[in-house]
């Protein structure tokens, strides 16, 4: 009998081998390249995901259609239902239910090529996945661990192919209203008790959905603010003057949770319930569920189900005791890390003052360029917040296209990024030599700094993801460019250690001994220590030319056209790779080249950028004072 076995976690990797050890005629199927490796290291035959999938085939049409459902399915008229004191529920949930239509879709595009590749299969066989699902987890969790295997099944079905699992399920299950040990319970209260009966009030009143790391620099010099935080563990990293000073406290929407709210929520989700069972045709009728010529809503159904039926319950809950401590706490304003997100309380925070007509503006400190950039009619281009403390006016020019008022998006730049001018000012050539050698590099040689992307776990639609078979082909592309260029160095500027780990071995067989450096630190230290900069992404274009420092974009993410037009002023354009022409890197060479060997292209590749950062963004060094004096003057919508 034919069988095939898709094999996509490590941790499945024995299981897998122990079950097709006696069986004739099963293949394994690897979806990632570092399995793969490991495999054929022991000896073991298997097939890559590329066989069925071609590197960089082009998804973007589909992602635009899961995005375009996220946005459509709750606007419906049946769902007009779905709703709590003026907030659409399913609005708070559009990030996470867009990923998961664009996984699942991903993944069923996988195995309809894999079933035409192999008419003759009888047998397929995918493992569970062999992560836990954890209390604290997010609800989605569960279809999240299990999507490989439910779209498998179902694939099998719709061809008559018998379908097998191997393996143990997932253990465990979300809590959805998890709570903390009562001697965290007791603390907390007792910390909170205390800091609010002898620090001195003040006059400005956040709610702070962000990190302290991020809001610490205008804070510093705001002796007007007070401070609740969402996020209780930010208490670890607060220093005791700052927690006195700024009258923190920590309240996550669970901790007010009330009897008549819990009541209140119950009520909602039976109403809706009731509700859904009338809309889901509907919804279960969106083109966007039409994949060539059958619909898919058979499993991305229980998505809807599980938010409209079950989760709703939490929603409506966290958006009574979002009131309840916007009232009681008499808060002034909200401040977000961010208001599309998985977490849904930050919606909450973003559009409930607005909603009630609390005397509460929302502001959300922009911590990324892709909010406000995309389309409209994508999840990530909207706002949720009253105001938006942008990076500049290139943002504030994408959220007026996206038909925006201008005055609702402030051009402040970001606190986090004030550090770099000095630091740059700072760095002399002879610092900047000692560091390089200090990396195993030939300072008086070229130095290109590669700023490494992520890689997607899974095969996902989306632009802004590359899997691990073109995350690969990255690596390689790189190491081909730097073989024309004589005497190139790279430092490759990894997100994590954990990453730099997971690539350490195959960049060590790649690349030239000594010609290349592994870093996975501060992004802006490893920019000022290149010449000049590859990116995969245009997300830090800004922090690039805050360096001084030409960027070269290599690769293009996918779909990421919405900054490259924008942006052909101020850095280097490269043709995205197609699955027709693969990664072209003689662009990349050939400038390169200039940018080593022709001084006066280099001065105006570096004025072309400081042009384009001063039109573009407000990065002046003095954000710190900008966002302060914003905040205390946003007081009306």
């Amino acid at each position: 009998m034919k069988e095939l076995i898709v094999l996509y976690e490590r941790g499945q990797t024995d299981t897998v081998l122990a079950y097709v050890r006696d069986k004739k005629g099963a293949e394994i199927i690897v979806l990632d390249y570092w399995m793969e490796r490991e495999l054929q290291g022991r000896g073991v035959v298997v097939r890559p995901l590329t066989d069925y999938v071609p590197s960089w085939m082009d998804f973007s049409a589909l992602h635009t259609v899961m995005e375009q459902t996220a946005r459509q399915w709750h606007r419906l008229p049946e769902m007009s239902f779905f709703k709590h004191k003026g907030l659409a529920l399913g609005e708070s949930a559009e990030l996470i239910v867009s990923i998961l239509l664009d996984a699942m879709l991903g993944h069923l595009v996988f195995f309809d090529s894999l079933f035409e590749a192999h008419p003759d299969l009888q047998c397929l066989t995918v493992p569970h996945s062999t992560q836990g699902i954890s209390e604290g987890v997010g609800p989605f969790a569960p279809f999240q661990v299990s999507m490989i295997a439910t779209v498998g099944a179902y694939a099998a079905r719709r061809r008559g192919v018998a379908f097998k699992t191997v393996g143990s399920p997932p253990k465990g299950e979300p809590v959805m209203f998890p709570k903390l040990s009562l001697f965290k319970r007791l603390s907390l209260g007792l910390y909170n008790t205390a800091i609010r009966t002898l620090a001195q009030r003040r006059p400005l009143r956040l709610y702070v959905s962000d990190h302290w790391r991020n809001v610490k620099t205008f804070m510093a010099g705001m002796d007007d603010v007070e401070a609740i935080f969402v996020d209780r563990k930010e208490l670890r990293h607060i220093p005791l003057r700052e927690l006195w000073r700024h009258r923190i406290r920590f309240m996550h929407p669970l901790d007010a949770l009330s009897k008549h709210a819990q009541a209140v929520a119950r009520a909602k989700r039976d109403e809706f319930r009731a509700e859904w069972q009338k809309a889901k045709a509907a919804v279960g009728s969106l083109p966007g569920f039409i994949y060539k010529d059958f619909n898919w809503w058979e499993i991305a159904g229980p998505v809807f189900d599980m938010l409209v039926e079950t989760y709703s319950e939490r929603i409506v809950a966290d958006i009574e005791s979002v009131e309840k401590i916007l009232k009681n706490e008499d808060i002034n304003r909200t401040l977000l890390r961010a208001s599309i997100s998985g977490q849904h309380h930050f919606f909450i925070m973003g559009e409930l003052p607005r909603a009630l007509n609390l005397p509460c503006v929302s502001v959300e400190l922009q911590h990324g360029i892709g909010v406000g950039i995309f389309p409209r009619d994508w999840v990530a281009g909207h706002m949720h917040a009253d105001y938006v403390a942008s990076y500049g006016p290139f943002v504030q020019k994408a959220f007026v296209r996206n038909g925006y008022e201008a005055r609702r998006v402030a051009n402040t730049g970001s606190p986090r990024f004030d550090r770099y001018f000095s630091e740059r000012d700072a760095m002399s050539k002879e610092e900047r030599d000692r560091k390089v050698a200090g990396l195993g590099l030939d300072p008086k040689r070229p130095v290109i700094t590669v700023i490494m992307t992520n890689e997607t776990t899974g095969l996902s639609l989306g632009p802004s993801s590359f899997n691990s078979y073109e995350f690969r082909d990255i690596l390689r592309a790189l190491r081909d460019i730097q073989a024309n260029i004589p005497g190139a160095q790279y430092i490759l500027k990894f997100r994590s250690a954990g990453d730099l780990n997971k690539y350490k071995t195959y960049v060590e067989e790649l690349f030239t001994a000594g010609d290349t450096a592994l870093d996975c630190g501060d992004a802006f230290s490893a920019i000022l220590l290149g010449d000049f900069v590859y990116s995969c992404f245009t997300t830090v274009a800004g922090e690039v030319l805050m360096g001084r420092r030409p960027m070269v974009l290599f690769p293009l993410e996918k779909g990421d056209d919405y900054f490259y037009k924008s942006m052909q002023d101020g850095a280097f354009m490269v043709p995205f790779p197609s699955e027709q022409d693969g990664l072209k890197t003689a662009e990349v060479v050939e400038v390169s080249k200039r940018l080593i060997n022709d001084p006066a292209f280099y001065k105006e590749a570096q004025e072309r950028g400081e042009r384009y950062l001063a039109e573009s963004y407000t990065f002046k060094g003095d954000s710190t004072k900008r966002v302060a004096d914003f905040l205390r003057a946003a007081s009306s919508r």
